[in-house]
């Protein structure tokens, strides 16, 4: 994790795009599935035009919000996402089912975000620990995954890192912390809509703004798609 600005709160913008369920049916979508994965099963091309979008609305918030027409990316050894320039824009790209998010900030300060559809997981002791179990009796187990992979994401190492070596707990304001050991590592924003589950996390406080994209801002951005 890189060292960041001495701030005490970081103001984050939630880009969140809704997929029309008639899109994963496009033609031109399976065309580009049939082209680049010929054996692909149907959730391979899901995630795969998922990815494509995801692409297309990045480019779009950060054409139109950021003012940054011409997007290169460049990735760590882990294979996080990263604009290739200096800029103090950091972003986290996640999407679960027909939903697309993007979690944006121009202060340097590494994020992390996640969106969980709630029949997407299942519990287990592999990354639910002894002192988490207290805090399903007021969230859902999607909630509590989604906070988890939030902060593995901020921390650039993703699913490398053990989702048992840290531990989510919550303040006397009902904010969720991550802990390791004794350490405080990073903050967590937590809210649900339409059923999802959406975490945030950073290693400060979160200030965050939601905006929702039209699906047609990005359905015709196809331009973008060969840079997948």
């Amino acid at each position: 994790m890189c060292n960041i600005i001495n701030i005490s709160c970081v103001k984050v913008d939630l880009f969140i795009l809704r997929v029309p369920e008639s899109t994963y049916n496009d033609k031109y979508f399976q065309e580009i599935c049939q082209e680049r994965f010929i054996n692909a099963k149907q959730r391979k091309k899901t995630l795969i035009i998922q990815k494509l979008l995801a692409k297309r609305l990045l480019h779009f918030v950060l054409s139109k919000y950021y003012s940054i027409d011409r997007v290169r990316l460049k990735y760590n050894e882990y294979g996080k996402p990263l604009l290739s320039d200096k800029s103090l824009l950091q972003f986290n790209i996640s999407h679960s089912k027909d939903t697309i998010i993007i979690a944006i900030n121009n202060m340097g300060v590494e994020i992390g975000v996640d969106v969980q559809w709630p029949k997407a997981i299942k519990y287990s002791d592999s990354f639910v620990n002894h002192k988490e179990r207290e805090l399903l009796i007021d969230l859902r187990l999607n909630d509590l995954w989604a906070i988890k992979e939030s902060y593995v994401k901020m921390s650039g190492i993703g699913i490398n890192k053990s989702l048992l070596s840290f531990s989510i707990i919550k303040d006397i304001s009902g904010k969720f912390m991550i802990i390791e050991g004794e350490r405080l590592m990073a903050y967590s924003q937590l809210f649900r809509d339409s059923e999802y589950s959406f975490a945030i996390c950073a290693p400060v406080r979160i200030d965050l703004s939601k905006i929702y994209v039209n699906y047609l801002c990005v359905s015709n951005e196809s331009k973008y798609d060969k840079e997948m």
